[in-house]
């Protein structure tokens, strides 16, 4: 039976692993708090991609005056630790050189290879390991994570801005839909993901930047699906000095700039090119992937179960022809008014059941 305030050191936990955000890359993120005698005396999270673990920083952090009274100390940590040698040392190691007594951990390493086998280890060491506090707030916390370990592929955003009719744009035509706020809160959103992906009609119509230019923090890569070069070579995300990749069928695909990445795509059928696409893009270190497409792109990707959120722009725009919003069948959890414009969040009954389990 876990206590109110074992929950709240837990959650301490989730609060310095958010620190986290946008930093960590195809990492998860991570909190780890050290009590004795319910006070708090060292804590710490992983910082950034390459460097040192949460409970390796919370436990270097110990004030001298406490090294005495470790094995008196619980350690609370939002995943489970690492036994293994990567770009860091194990967590393990360190948890077990302070002697630390008690581990108490809100959720086991998704990645199946990898699961349980610190709890064991840390248990076969005279440890006390308790499994499980707030679960479910730490799959939410981790959910990105989660999708990359378990489907081997990247956490799906999946957004669009409709008018109050349910349209979304013209054909051959750019339309603007949303309000300024929005644009800047889109700019965010894409300082938060690795990859922005669009599709070949999105890439010729509106001739996007793909940019964060809004916004803190840097820009994610950009993915552009052009199976036939129907993209002109002049257009930003061919011709600029920014990194792109791009999946085609005709490898005969020649552009002058070497930021740009040309990849043959190895399915035939469309379906299927869209799967294969999101593997290949998670071994390129792609973690998570917004995607800015129109509604063909948007519409394979509901059809075939292949997102895991959904950020509709519900904006007072009066276009009352043309496109038609996709049909997306989601849990919706929350809304929020950002001026004129609604923003609504859509999970995935596949996420949801992941997240839940």
């Amino acid at each position: 039976m876990c206590t109110d305030i074992e929950k709240t050191f837990m959650r301490r936990c989730f609060t310095l692993a958010r620190y986290g955000l946008g930093e960590v890359k195809t990492n998860p993120l991570v909190g780890s708090v050290l009590v004795y005698k319910d006070q708090i005396i060292a804590e710490g999270f992983h910082e950034r991609y390459g460097s040192f673990h949460a409970e390796r920083n919370a436990l270097s952090n110990i004030p001298d005056e406490y090294n005495a009274v470790l094995p008196q100390c619980t350690l609370y940590v939002s995943l489970e630790p690492c036994n293994h040698q990567g770009k860091t040392p194990p967590c393990t190691d360190i948890i077990l050189e302070k002697g630390i007594k008690k581990v108490i951990i809100a959720q086991l390493d998704p990645n199946p290879i990898m699961s349980g086998k610190s709890v064991r280890l840390l248990k076969e060491n005279g440890i006390e390991v308790k499994v499980g506090l707030c679960a479910e707030e730490a799959r939410q916390l981790n959910k990105k994570f989660i999708i990359n370990q378990t489907q081997k592929r990247p956490y799906i955003v999946l957004k669009y801005a409709e008018s109050k009719y349910g349209y979304i744009g013209l054909k051959d035509k750019q339309v603007w839909l949303s309000n300024p706020q929005s644009k800047v809160l889109v700019h965010k959103w894409r300082s938060e993901n690795m990859g922005i992906l669009i599709g070949t009609n999105t890439a010729i119509v509106d001739n996007p930047q793909l940019t964060n230019r809004l916004y803190s923090g840097s820009s994610p890569k950009r993915i552009i699906i052009d199976r036939n070069q129907r993209i002109p070579k002049t257009h930003y995300v061919l011709s600029d000095q920014y990194e792109s990749i791009i999946y085609t069928t005709d490898m005969d695909y020649h552009l002058p700039s070497t930021s740009k990445t040309i990849v043959e795509i190895k399915e035939s059928d469309q379906t299927m090119q869209l799967t294969w696409i999101m593997q290949d893009l998670y071994n390129r270190g792609i973690a998570n992937l917004l995607i800015e497409g129109g509604k063909e792109l948007l519409t394979h990707l509901i059809k075939n179960d292949l997102w895991d959120e959904c950020r509709i722009i519900k904006t007072n725009s009066t276009l009352n022809q043309g496109i038609k919003s996709p049909n997306i069948k989601g849990i919706r959890t929350r809304s929020a008014r950002l001026g004129s414009d609604k923003i609504e969040y859509i999970l995935s009954h596949n996420l949801k059941k992941i997240l839940t389990e």
